[in-house]
This record gives C-alpha cells, structure tokens and sequence, in this order.
C-alpha cells in the first residue's frame, strides 16, 4: 500500500486480529466456556496450516499473551477467557 509504512499496517494488522480472539472469547464468555488456541483460531479464521503443528496457533497463542499482560483475557485452566471487565465492556457495546 502505497504511503503506508510497513509498521503502521502491522499495527492496524494486529489489532483486527486481537479484535477477532477477543470477539470469539466474547461469544464463549456468553456460554460460560472457557477457549484453548486452537479453537480460536479455528473459529476466527486465524492462520492455520496442516502439517505444521509447531507453528499452527503461534499468533493466537502470543496475542493471547499480550492480552493477558494488559488485563483483557485470563488462563483458565490450559485454556483462555475473557477477564470479568473485558466482558463487561463488550457485552454492553454489543
């Protein structure tokens, strides 16, 4: 994309698919589930490639991370959920 900067369209990147985990843990909050990577994955369309299981889920799986850090999401057991704020938040918006 032409006067674009390859850091500005990562940053837009990275926060459609942050958008997407947190939409599909929105959606699982809602049936009180909690979500492993893999699901997420599935369920938003997120990068998946068969016969590369080591990589399948790495983006999931550090956006996640990243997530926990600034409070949005929460282990749950071995898998993911939304904190009780961050469904607050979306829920009333949705």
């Amino acid at each position: 994309m032409t006067g674009i900067r390859p850091e500005q369209l990562a940053r837009r990147g990275e926060f459609y698919l942050q958008e997407a985990v947190l939409d599909v843990l929105l959606e699982a909050k809602r049936e009180k589930e909690c979500m492993g990577a893999a699901e997420i994955s599935r369920r938003s369309g997120i990068f998946r490639e068969k016969g590369i299981a080591g990589l399948n889920d790495a983006i999931v799986t550090g956006l996640l991370n990243k997530l926990e850090k600034e409070g949005s999401v929460e282990k749950c057991g071995e898998q993911w959920e939304l904190t009780d704020q961050e469904f607050t938040r979306r829920d009333a918006v949705s």
